[in-house]
């Protein structure tokens, strides 16, 4: 059981930071796109959250996103022009 564990809060570190990465990466590039691309992004981020902690469909995005200490990804863009304008 042990080993179970280890190995998936690896996977699962594995996929959130290989995720999280690639976001930040091109957030710019999201913030500035057509809201239809950008709500394909939102919508994957939220289903792979959703099926990393067992939730439900219906489950709300706030608490996806707290237990992770993650932003959703408009809060973020804002988060990182903020960090780039005050440095």
């Amino acid at each position: 059981m042990a080993h179970y564990m280890r190995s998936t809060n690896l996977l699962l570190l594995y996929i959130l930071h290989f995720v999280h990465s690639h976001i930040l990466y091109g957030i710019e590039l999201y913030a500035i796109t057509g809201s239809i691309h950008l709500h394909k992004i939102i919508t994957l981020n939220n289903k792979l959250l959703r099926i990393l902690q067992n939730k439900p469909y219906h489950s709300p995005t706030k608490d996806l996103y707290f237990k992770y200490n993650s932003l959703p990804i408009p809060d973020l863009h804002i988060y990182i022009a903020n960090l780039v304008i005050c440095s």
